[in-house]
Parts: structure tokens; sequence; C-alpha cells
């Protein structure tokens, strides 16, 4: 009865051991760090000594969202949230945005699927 116990308690134990893994290696790469960096809480003292460089230092994650602020801030980027996936930024430059409905170079019609801004102009 006794190691019936005992493999309970093992099992437990190794599958929260296992879900600290996981969730550990989660935050790490969301962080913009590799999840191999996980393998270091394994070692005794350096893993305080690297728990207190991922708390302190900048994140890779954070560098590469001040980048974007600030391209999107200087004006480096079309779009009204510095991401122009269609290239509506380029037309408006180029001579205006056709409005919705209607396609550049074109002076109405019919809404339909050929005539939507963002798929260019109609036949």
């Amino acid at each position: 009865m006794g190691y019936l116990v005992l493999l309970v308690l093992l099992a437990v134990d190794l599958s929260i051991c296992v879900l600290s893994i996981v969730a550990g290696v989660k935050v790490i790469s969301k962080a913009g760090y590799s999840g191999w960096w996980i393998l270091i809480s394994l070692v005794p003292v350096v893993n305080f000594v690297m728990f207190l460089v991922f708390a302190f230092s900048k994140w890779p994650i954070e560098v590469r969202l001040e980048e974007a602020e600030r391209g999107r801030q200087s004006g480096g980027r079309s779009g009204a949230y510095g991401w122009d996936p269609y290239g509506a930024g380029a037309r408006a430059a180029a001579g205006g945005h056709a409005p919705w409905g209607q396609s550049p170079g074109r002076s109405g019609g019919a809404p339909g699927p050929t005539s939507w801004d963002y798929m260019g102009p109609g036949p």
C-alpha cells in the first residue's frame, strides 16, 4: 500500500515538473529568447544569476517593439498603424485613395469583388 502512495506522489511530482518546464519555455520564448534557456534553471547557482539577468536586462521583444515604434513615429512606414498590407499608402501618395466600393481609376459601378479598393483596378 505504501508503494502505491509513493508511486502516485512521484507521478504527481513529475507532472508538475513537466508543466513547470513547459510554462517556463513559453514565457522565455515570448520574451524573445530561445526556449532552451530553461535548462539553465537546472544548474544550482547559475540559475539564480540567469534569473537576475533575465529579470533586469532588456528583452529582445522589447528591443523589437521599440524599433517598430520609432519607425512608426518617424514616418518610416505608411498606414494607420505602421502596417500597410495592400499598399494603400503608396496609392494615396500617387493620387488619392478611392472610396470604398470603387476601385482607383473607375468612376462608379456596382460594388463587387473586382471593385473593392484592396483588390486593385477592375477590368
